[in-house]
């Protein structure tokens, strides 16, 4: 007949039955190595479940992954800003000098034909080009 012996797990403190000839033993409930010498415990070993550490592993690599991709996002929003802001001031600085010689230049030859006078439409189309950059020129429009 085989003897059974009452331990309890040092981990998670469930009362565990095992035989009495047993050295070793795991936690049926926690998966602690659990040693037993004369009916005593003199050594606890903490099993380690690779399967969830290499999960962990992997979701912070991906989590990792995804701040660096938000990173780079947010980088490449701030260059293409830059670029608008640069855009419009020559567009405006351009516009404006068009503006104002192709104005001035046609009241100074009083003619209202004068090609001159283009040049205040083409300085117009300057100022609309500003317009359109800030409007939504793109069509992606990320959140």
């Amino acid at each position: 007949m085989i003897k059974m012996v009452s331990v309890k797990c040092p981990e998670c403190n469930a009362s565990l039955s095992i035989e009495e000839e047993r050295k070793q033993c795991f936690c049926q409930y926690c998966g602690t190595k659990i040693i037993v010498d004369d009916g005593s415990i003199t050594h606890t070993y903490r099993k380690v479940d690779e399967a969830r550490i290499k999960e962990a592993e992997a979701n912070e690599s991906i989590r990792l992954r995804e701040l660096m991709f938000e990173e780079k996002k947010y980088a490449d929003k701030k260059k293409e800003k830059a670029f608008k802001v640069k855009m419009s001031v020559i567009l405006g600085i351009v516009g404006s000098i068009l503006l104002v010689i192709g104005f001035l230049g046609g009241e100074a030859t009083g003619n209202s034909d004068s090609g001159i006078y283009m040049l205040s439409f083409i300085g117009m189309f300057a100022w609309i080009a500003i317009a359109f950059i800030w409007s939504g020129g793109n069509d992606k429009q990320d959140n």
